[in-house]
């Protein structure tokens, strides 16, 4: 339903009244810190602390707010600097490096050409001509258990588009490696999460993910199918910025009281 309330209704949710202004700045102030540090090539831990700093100012936040971001920010940085020299020993400097770079991929439908955009947050060519990509979180990450199961497809599905050379800049590459990491600065300073599990499976899970928008996709384009609230009982969804124009709180209790 959200899909059908957005893309073909054309609504957005507006913020809430009472949102700190401030509160999606600091995923913007570390990948801007991130992206300007690897550009400046330049990959000691005090020059990312410095333009963790120079991003961290241009946003005006709270003087508190900023105090405590910036003790954070430096171990984010004191953990990037560290897992750069481990992968730069283990593998060399890559070949090519993309930063934010937006992709597009378009295949045909039942109902005429889907497009399938994306940006993805860090993409890198290697000497064997592999990719690795890389996600930054300042948040949770997603489970590997979901990726897999294709309940967290994004970074998957940007492995599918690169295959096909939907990045600008990039030629068509292979994926060797899908990476998330997850950024806050608290006492773990920082995580990597490998998907999936396997490595050897990741070409098939590619595959599978796009198979899996093709037919979801070819779905769609069928009138009679509905755009359900919840389409998956037991799997709660994870953007709620529609439910209350699906009335979703008043059919949930009037199913529960009569307990179905």
């Amino acid at each position: 339903y959200a899909i059908h309330a957005r893309h073909v209704l054309g609504l957005t949710a507006l913020p809430a009244l009472e949102e700190a202004a401030d509160r999606s700045d600091i995923g913007l102030i570390v990948h801007e810190g991130l992206d300007a540090w690897l550009k400046r090539g330049d990959l000691r831990e005090d020059s990312l602390r410095a333009a963790f700093g120079t991003a961290l100012e241009a946003r005006s936040l709270r003087p508190a707010l900023a105090a405590w971001w910036r003790v954070r920010l430096g171990r984010i940085a004191e953990w990037v600097a560290e897992r750069e020299r481990m992968r730069a020993a283990a593998g060399g400097a890559p070949v090519l490096r993309a930063l934010e770079v937006r992709g597009r991929h378009e295949f045909a439908a039942p109902g005429g050409t889907f497009s399938l955009t994306g940006r993805a947050d860090r993409i890198e060519i290697g000497a064997d001509g592999r990719a690795t990509i890389i996600d930054y979180k300042t948040g949770a990450l997603p489970s590997v258990k979901d990726v897999e199961a294709g309940w967290s497809s994004q970074l998957v599905l940007e492995a599918a588009m690169l295959a096909e050379g939907a990045f600008g800049g990039l030629p068509p590459a292979a994926t060797a490696a899908l990476l998330y990491w997850r950024l806050t600065g608290d006492r773990d300073r920082g995580e990597e999460r490998a998907v999936p599990k396997n490595p050897a499976d990741l070409p098939d899970l590619v595959a599978r993910s796009m198979g899996r928008l093709r037919e979801r996709v070819a779905a769609f384009d069928r009138e009679e199918t509905p755009y359900r609230a919840h389409p998956h009982p037991g799997q709660a969804p994870r953007y709620t910025d529609y439910a209350l124009l699906a009335r979703v709180p008043e059919w949930s209790v009037a199913r529960e009281e009569d307990g179905a």
